[in-house]
């Protein structure tokens, strides 16, 4: 079972990665078929789409 403190420290990470705008990082962290929604109609494939 993960706990609470690992599943913070995911999301800590996830954030920086995008902040840092290490997109090869990002990778690691959503799904192959992963699509960004930046607005409901908008949607943009995979993590390049972040």
């Amino acid at each position: 079972m993960v706990s609470v403190e690992a599943n913070k420290d995911l999301v800590r990470h996830f954030y920086e990665a995008i902040e840092q705008e290490n997109y090869e990082a990002l990778k690691d962290f959503c799904h192959k078929d992963f699509v960004f929604y930046p607005q409901l109609d908008t949607p943009f494939p995979g993590v390049e789409g972040i």
